[in-house]
């Protein structure tokens, strides 16, 4: 039985659509659950989720893609338990693992839910839950920051960031070696995943199966701005996975070597500089996480049970 009595829950108060306290606070008092609720700093925060991690056995990521990566990093490290709230703008990991969005039903999971053990991707030391994105992507995030920081709504600073990114679109060469076999390719856009993901269609961008043990590796073509245009047209009429420029790959262990020392990369949305070769590999069921008991990531409700146990 995962244990409660020990819960904490990890609030991104910097986030446009950050969860409020008091919400957390009424949907844990429903669920009849006691929490310490702690606020993410400014800046660098992973000595503090280190120490809620010690802590605490089950640590609540309240917050978007980049909240819950950081939050499940210090969890996984110390062998707890990780449960999401999703409350950021984007919310693709507790997606596929079925998490609700309603703070209530996210907090109801807690009491509820079933321990399922998931991979994880670590790039350099850093743990990754989605995804790396290098080249355009990166660019693109920085370029939307700046745009917010100057007080434009999220949606008009991401979309002046894509058409900025797109005019100017740059493209970078890589050496790339997946489980031995190496390739070197020049492109605008190329993402190593946590899994494998649907590239086509109304589901696009969502993984069938959450952990498959394997890293996947995508590398757009080297094309100039109208073919960059294309590719998501392809994608969403089903066409990008038979598209024979766009090429997919998966791998135990991928390495990215670059012209340049110091590389942009995007972790699950978040900006940071890595020093090449970047050094990809998976860790299987590093990761305890709590889902709902009839999840549509990936398993049927036997098999979670296998994986994991019931919360008290």
């Amino acid at each position: 039985m995962v244990e409660l009595s020990r819960l904490a829950v990890i609030r991104n108060p910097h986030s446009g659509s950050a969860a409020d306290t008091a919400a957390i606070e009424k949907a844990l008092s429903a669920a009849d659950l006691t929490a310490t609720i702690l606020d993410l700093p400014a800046g660098n925060a992973e000595e503090m989720l280190e120490r809620a991690a010690a802590d605490h056995d089950v640590v609540v990521a309240a917050g978007g893609d980049g909240t819950v990566s950081a939050v499940a990093a210090a969890v996984a490290k110390a062998g707890k338990t990780l449960a999401i709230i999703p409350a950021g703008t984007l919310n693709h990991f507790a997606r596929d693992a079925g998490i609700p969005a309603s703070i209530d039903e996210a907090i109801a999971i807690v009491r509820n839910g079933i321990e399922r053990a998931m991979d994880v991707g670590v790039v350099n030391d850093h743990f990754f839950l989605n995804n790396v994105s290098l080249g355009s992507y990166p660019r693109m995030v920085q370029q939307r920051d700046h745009l917010e920081s100057k007080g434009r709504s999220h949606t008009l600073a991401t979309a002046i960031a894509i058409a900025r990114t797109w005019w100017h679109l740059r493209k970078l060469t890589a050496d790339l070696v997946m489980d031995g076999h190496r390739i070197t390719r020049r492109s605008p856009f190329i993402v190593i995943g946590n899994g494998s993901y649907v590239l086509s269609g109304l589901s696009l961008g969502k993984r069938d199966e959450i952990s498959d043990g394997r890293l996947s590796l995508y590398v757009a073509p080297s094309t100039g701005r109208l073919g960059a245009l294309s590719l998501p047209f392809r994608a969403l009429i089903g066409k990008l996975e038979a598209y024979e420029r766009f090429e997919t790959f998966c791998a135990d262990r991928i390495s990215a070597t670059f012209r340049h020392r110091r590389v942009e990369t995007g972790i699950d949305g978040e900006v940071r500089v890595l020093e090449s070769p970047l050094r990809f590999e998976i860790r299987r069921a590093a990761l305890r996480v709590l889902v709902p008991f009839d999840s549509h990531s990936g398993s049927t409700a036997p098999e979670m049970l296998a994986q994991g146990k019931p919360a008290s």
